[in-house]
């Protein structure tokens, strides 16, 4: 399962990326994570970025529907 630091680390990429549906944010979170840390607007661990990243699409757009 997903802790509160993941969640909300999620949150931020599906609302950086005006809330696009899990397959499509699954594609574009490797480039949107890099860009919202080198712009400061995002702060990972090397954990939780890995996990991040292992999410499949799906898992993804469960998360963040039920924001």
């Amino acid at each position: 399962m997903y802790n509160e630091v993941e969640h909300n680390a999620l949150v931020l990429l599906w609302e950086a990326s005006d809330r696009i549906c899990g397959k499509r944010l699954k594609a574009l979170m490797p480039a949107l994570i890099e860009a919202m840390e080198r712009h400061g607007h995002l702060d990972l661990t090397p954990e939780i970025r890995d996990k991040l990243l292992a999410m499949s699409a799906h898992c993804l757009a469960l998360i963040v529907t039920r924001c």
